[in-house]
């Protein structure tokens, strides 16, 4: 209490905050009684109070009652005095924040008086109050560490799993240390879940209340062990339809919600369904029996890591302005896949999860790669022209689009060169056409025999990781670190000597030192990942890629048009067409996806780039493992025409 200040008579407002409300509002309610006690005791009248359930006190840029209270006090001029409990429920935001927000209240002619901190007037008070607001800092940055470290290890243990919220068409079950069936907690997507009997899953209990929230939601016990099982059986089929749409058929996620709109069926929670509903349920790993964790993060101080927590490093300019964290998705080395032994035959189709698997492997690797290209925007993914964009002309390299010529009741698809249509010359060899079909056939051919050389594959991958093995040149890590920790301590500088409106000016300068951190961190990581490649197997990648190239091959007959055209844009480098003579030439490459999946994130990345600069953290270029080139000679019969192939190993 400052002494010499007069309170008796004074209007005040009370500030409260939890930044935890999973047990309801008793923190901020028992605040709130202890701070309108003493203020009566000291003659106070009461002007408001603001009441902060779920807020973090470490955002500083979330703060919005603050502003809001200064501003009150110069337009209603209705208060006096702001009383909180303790320092730390004002902010954890460090003693700059603290400092700036008592600075603000004394420019607006606002005192501010502490109810449980016993900080004595004088010259040492700055030096207290500023242990005070780093102390609790420094216990948020401790509760962080302790609370990624305590959640890691539940999950290697099982204790949890990796959704935070249950699934749609899933329950948990919960399991004793001995994995003894204990019960079924089931999410009725409306605030409230039920208890069921794990046998016959009769309802035992209820929990929670409707528009709750989480609040009043089973606590599970530390001994218990959690996974996940399937759920409604109706739930389930909408699931299954979803997949086979977009796996099978080749439908994106507006189509798919458009269908199950028009068809009447509810949505998670009873409403319409959304385009990314839909795509984040057919990119969900969760329905081909296998759970992701530490995917992403938005973690102020730690992320989630094997036996100590990984710092976050997080830019004092975001931290300081930002209302949310950025979520920066996190290097594939570090996501924790658990299996869902349960949910392995949810889809009912074998067939099916292979073809999810693949194209979820194939979503997240895009999403994971930094140097990814744009999303193709193409209007027609399900085309039937498989070779779109593959096929080009020998005389020109021009590429052929495809057409569809013959009548009405009997349209034929073929290829052509634009040249044909654009530039139309009589007796030019562009005027020809190829038979779309027939070459698709046998380009598809080609690619199944040319995989499914293990000779050939072992061979290949043996020269690769021989010629690949030679660690790259290091960089100089410790000039990029200094050069980092100069930047930082420039951005800290900046950040700490300005208040907020002034603050708000220089977001310019900050954003520019933020790309310029991002651009040193990602110098950093390339240059210590440059280690040399251990020892690797060319049989048993030969064999893992062979195997991958069956489940394909099995699923050919059935596969979506788009995901056939994605799978060999990957595996056909090229197929070269000599219009005079409608000979081609197919080139076919090791399929990129399939050998990242193969081998370790740092592995794979010097396996499928090679360095265009003396030092590895500049620019890479990727470099292609060529398989094999078939020369197909055109071939026309009486009755129908084909190619006549001959396979040759690549030089």
């Amino acid at each position: 209490m400052s002494e010499g200040y007069n309170y008796t008579g004074k209007r005040y407002i009370a500030l409260v905050r939890a930044s935890d409300t999973t047990e309801g509002t008793t923190s901020t309610q028992a605040q709130l009684a202890m701070l309108h006690e003493k203020a009566a005791s000291l003659k106070m009248t009461q002007a408001g109070e603001v009441v902060l359930d779920g807020v973090t006190g470490s955002m500083p840029g979330k703060r919005h009652d603050m502003t809001d209270l200064i501003t009150r006090k110069h337009t209603h001029k209705d208060f006096d005095v702001l009383v909180v409990q303790r320092l730390d429920r004002l902010t954890r935001g460090g003693s700059g924040h603290g400092f700036w927000f008592e600075h603000e209240l004394q420019r607006a002619g606002i005192h501010l008086y502490i109810v449980g901190d016993d900080i004595p007037e004088g010259p040492y008070a700055g030096l207290i109050k500023a242990a005070k607001y780093d102390a609790a800092r420094e216990q948020a940055f401790s509760i962080s560490q302790r609370s990624t470290q305590g959640y890691q290890l539940a999950l290697e243990e099982g204790r949890v799993t990796t959704s935070s919220h249950t699934p749609y068409a899933c329950w948990r079950l919960y399991m004793a240390a001995d994995n003894k069936p204990l019960h079924i907690i089931r999410d009725l997507r409306d605030g409230r879940q039920q208890k069921l009997d794990a046998e016959t899953h009769t309802v035992i209990d209820s929990y929670g209340q409707v528009g709750g929230g989480s609040k009043g939601h089973y606590r599970k016990q530390k001994h218990e062990k959690v996974l996940l099982m399937p759920g409604d059986e109706s739930e389930i089929s909408v699931i299954r339809t979803i997949f086979d749409l977009h796996f099978h058929q080749g439908w994106g996620g507006k189509r798919i919600a458009d269908h199950l709109n028009r068809q009447g069926i509810g949505s998670p929670c009873g409403k319409q369904w959304s385009q990314r509903q839909v795509e984040v349920l057919y990119n969900n790993e969760v329905y081909t029996g296998r759970s992701v964790a530490n995917r992403t993060s938005a973690g102020i101080y730690h992320q989630r890591n094997h036996a100590t927590p990984k710092p976050t490093n997080l830019d004092p300019a975001i931290h300081a302005t930002a209302k949310t964290i950025p979520v920066k998705l996190r290097p594939a080395d570090e996501w924790f896949v658990t299996e869902q032994p349960l949910l392995k035959d949810l889809l009912g189709d074998e067939q099916l999860r292979a073809l999810a698997i693949e194209g979820q492997d194939r979503h997240w690797q895009h999403l994971a790669n930094p140097d990814r290209p744009k999303l193709s925007k193409s209007k027609h993914r399900t085309s039937d022209y498989l070779l779109s964009g593959i096929l080009h002309a020998k005389q020109d390299g021009g590429p052929l689009v495809g057409v569809l010529c013959g009548s009405v009741a009997k349209k034929v698809r073929y290829y052509r060169h634009r040249r044909g249509r654009t530039g139309y010359q009589k007796g030019s060899v562009f005027n020809k056409v190829i038979h779309a079909e027939t070459v698709e056939k046998a380009v598809i051919d080609a690619v199944k025999e040319t995989l499914l050389d293990g000779d050939n594959l072992r061979e290949r991958l043996a020269a690769m990781i021989q010629a690949q093995s030679v660690p790259a040149a290091a960089a100089d890590v410790d000039e990029l670190n200094r050069q980092r920790e100069r930047l930082k301590k420039r951005t800290e500088l900046i950040v700490s000597t300005l208040d907020e409106e002034t603050l708000a000016d220089a977001q310019a300068e900050l954003e520019k030192l933020r790309a310029e951190r991002r651009w040193l961190d990602e110098q950093i990581a390339a240059a210590t990942a440059t280690t040399a490649m251990p020892k690797l197997d060319a049989e048993t990648l030969a064999k893992e890629m062979e195997e991958k190239t069956k489940i394909f091959s099995e699923a050919l007959p059935t596969m979506a048009k788009h995901l056939l055209r994605e799978w060999l844009a990957a595996v056909v480098s090229n197929v070269i067409v000599d219009m005079e003579t409608k000979a081609i030439q197919i080139h076919v490459q090791l399929p990129k996806h399939m050998l990242e999946s193969a081998f370790p994130t740092e592995n794979a990345m010097r396996l499928v780039t090679t360095s265009a600069s003396p030092t590895s953290y500049e620019t890479h270029r990727q470099s292609v493992v060529m398989l094999g080139i078939a020369d197909c000679r055109y071939v026309k019969r009486s009755n129908a025409v084909c190619f006549d192939c001959r396979r040759r190993r690549a030089a």
